[in-house]
């Protein structure tokens, strides 16, 4: 008996409701053999039954098809009796109770038609009834007209399935109506009931006509028809671990190396339904580029030759399904039938995973790999592959090749050590194998290689760097992103005005959008480059050369370190006193625990602290303040005036003795070099050091 369906809210699900279904999941078919048995028809001209060869058709690939996915089941039915019942005829007339009466060819272009459940438009004779016009129906293949359009669009409509494109609300007098699919989806590829064999195809002259169709039910036929059927989990669902596999030649799929025919063209546009099991797409026997995705509702590409051309008669342009398979909507969010794993061939491929574990192997090729919500296994296989884990703890293997793991999409921060072979983020931990190169998340992140060569990439936040072995490169992207040598066993150099390391750890390295410095523990050269950046020197006598981008930070540590201005391009002002710098490239500059400042090569002004400073004006005419301490001032070419302040200080000069005219008048003592270095006028100093002799004023 009939029974009416109400609408779910789900375009994609009510777009090819009709509003009425059966009331039983068991029904029965019948092949009459007489037309005697259509009693309430009008008139049936030239009525034939189907051959033994024809009902196997339409009952191993119409009828049995639908077991896979939906509780229906199907038995055969006394002469004349059933739900569903399926005949030939050159022209049919339903009587006047019925909403298409009058004499006609089924579908109306010799084509085949069929009545669903409705007992407001079908009278109770009809309900069920399949036509199909004479000497059309013979043999219909994979992929063909008769096949899809045929066969499994007219059993759709005698299990209560509408037009995809086109409303209806006439069935129930539009007490409810039922839309249109969404325009993105009015197409074969989601579903054998609209005419439209791809989205927005002119219908002014009926169906699309294309030559190339579906192998199956599609995924919003699936949806629709288990809303009103359930889903089948159970016997016949394909629900063991199950290996699914095509022929690059002749399209065949395989279901556990078992083949279950082709489409007469090699064309390949399907929906696959597997109950449960851990199953597996292996696409190993193509060489091309494919593009997989296993999340419900989305296509696969594993041969863009075998795609379907949906284009009318293939005139014009061609118009190619999405992909070879669809994959079905969950079912009432039951993971059980999603496709865990998939094997890729030798191309370049782009494979997604889904919201369960899944085993990804790309094969050779430079191959993009992204895990899901689950605990994945990555494998990239030969060539330079990118891949980009989920949200679980993941196992990750590069292969070989220059292999790239990416955290882009995470949302929190990660810590990676390549070196360790761990990826570290929100508790739980990915396992890294053949990796050389990171790309982190848009967070504060902490990446480190491993003894290779790597390539590291910050994206967004302040991300901490960790120097390891190897020629590396590192990329903090936007952010205050921080470089640390801080494990390094040997003195490091590194340059980022030049976007390199030269000594130690850092030897090789590369730099782009760092703006902050770590060294280690040794005594480490460190020039600034052009941005505002942070510099820290841990341990060791550490010289950081000041950088030309506003207000830098200097954090000395332990150890005597120095911050030099020679590269600035005119006279700065700074001091260790006030622990800032207040003019020129020195200007906004901060220090902690500096020991020593180094001027530019142009009139400078450098104040020490109360400890023990050594300040260095080097060319121009500069002011050396030493304040308190000892303090050791040299001035360079030029006339500078060196004031040791209080303590003990010292005026350097790098003549000997011999080259200087020394005179003093009061507390102030003029020092000319007779080699044209200047005169410096020395002022609370208590010694003279020159490179051969030392004297006390």
């Amino acid at each position: 008996m009939p029974t009416a369906v109400a609408p779910t809210g789900n375009p994609s699900i009510d777009g090819i409701l009709w509003g009425w279904k059966w009331d039983t999941t068991q029904l029965t078919v019948s092949f009459p053999t007489f037309n005697n048995v259509y009693g309430g028809y009008s008139n049936i001209v030239n009525f034939q039954s189907f051959t033994q060869f024809q009902a196997s058709q339409i009952i191993n690939f119409g009828l049995n098809n639908l077991g896979v996915f939906t509780n229906l089941s199907f038995s055969n039915a006394p002469q004349g009796n059933g739900h569903l019942r399926f005949a030939q005829a050159e022209r049919i007339d339903y009587g006047p109770q019925h909403f298409n009466s009058g004499l006609h060819i089924p579908g109306g272009r010799g084509s085949a038609e069929a009545n669903p459940p409705d007992p407001n438009l079908v009278p109770a004779y009809a309900q069920g009834d399949n036509w199909f016009t004479l000497g059309q129906y013979q043999n219909p293949v994979l992929g063909s007209f008769q096949y899809a359009a045929g066969l499994l669009h007219e059993v759709g409509h005698s299990l209560g399935l509408k037009h995809g494109h086109a409303t209806q609300g006439w069935s129930n007098n539009n007490q409810v109506t039922f839309p249109v699919l969404p325009a993105d989806q009015d197409s074969q590829e989601f579903s054998v009931m609209t005419y439209r064999s791809y989205p927005g195809v002119n219908l002014s002259n009926g169906a699309s006509g294309q030559e190339e169709y579906p192998w199956t039910y599609m995924i919003n036929d699936y949806a629709a028809l288990q809303h009103m059927y359930g889903a089948n989990f159970g016997q016949g669902s394909n629900e063991t671990d199950t290996t699914y596999q095509f022929n690059p030649n002749t399209g065949e799929m395989s279901i556990n190396n078992f083949g279950f025919g082709a489409s007469y063209n090699a064309k390949i546009l399907l929906s696959i339904w597997d109950g449960g099991g851990t199953d597996l797409f292996d696409f190993t026997n193509y060489s091309n580029d494919q593009t997989i995705d296993l999340r419900p509702g989305e296509f696969s590409t594993f041969s863009k030759a075998q795609l379907a051309n949906l284009s009318n008669g293939h005139a014009g342009d061609p118009n190619f399904a999405r992909g070879n398979i669809a994959n079905p909507y969950l079912y009432q969010d039951d993971l059980r039938s999603l496709i865990e794993n998939v094997d890729t061939g030798s191309g370049n491929d782009r494979i997604t995973g889904n919201q369960v574990d899944n085993r990804i192997r790309s094969g050779d090729g430079n191959d993009v790999l992204s895990g899901g919500a689950g605990d994945d296994t990555l494998e990239g296989g030969l060539g330079a592959d990118w891949i980009t884990p989920g949200s679980g703890a993941d196992s990750v293997d590069g292969g070989d090749g220059s292999d790239m793991v990416s955290f882009a999409d995470l949302a929190q921060f990660v810590r990676v050590e390549l070196d360790a072979g761990t990826a570290v983020t929100g508790g739980e931990t990915n396992t890294l194998t053949g990796v050389e190169n990171v790309t982190g998340s848009i967070f504060g992140d902490v990446l480190q290689g491993d003894a290779s060569s790597n390539r590291l990439r910050g994206l967004g936040d302040y991300d901490w760097f960790l120097g390891s072995g190897g020629n590396d490169s590192y990329d903090g992207g936007s952010g205050r992103d921080m470089m640390s040598y801080v494990f390094s066993p040997d003195a490091v150099t590194l340059n980022l005005g030049t976007g390199s390391g030269t000594a130690g750890q850092a030897a090789g390295d590369t730099y782009t959008s760092i703006e902050r410095v770590t060294g280690s523990v040794h005594g480490d050269l460190i020039y600034g480059g052009t941005a505002e950046e942070d510099f820290r020197g841990i341990g060791g006598y550490d010289w950081f050369i000041g950088s030309t981008g506003g207000k830098d930070r200097y954090d000395g540590g332990s150890g005597l370190d120095t911050v030099a201005y020679w590269n600035a391009a005119a006279g700065v002002t700074a001091s260790l006193l006030l622990g800032r710098g207040s003019a020129g490239e020195a200007a906004r500059d901060l220090f902690t625990s500096i020991e020593n400042l180094g001027g530019s090569n142009h009139d400078d002004h450098l104040t020490g602290d109360n400890g023990r400073n050594y300040l260095r004006g080097y060319s121009g005419d500069d002011l050396l303040e030493g304040a308190g301490g000892v303090d050791r001032l040299f001035g360079g070419r030029g006339n500078d005036t060196l004031d040791g302040g209080n303590g003990w200080d010292y005026a350097l000069f790098s003549g000997n003795r011999a080259e200087y005219t020394i005179s003093t008048v009061g507390s102030r003592t003029t020092v000319t070099h007779s080699g044209g270095d200047g005169t410096d006028t020395v002022l609370n100093v208590e010694g003279l050091q020159f490179a051969d002799d030392l004297l006390y004023l």
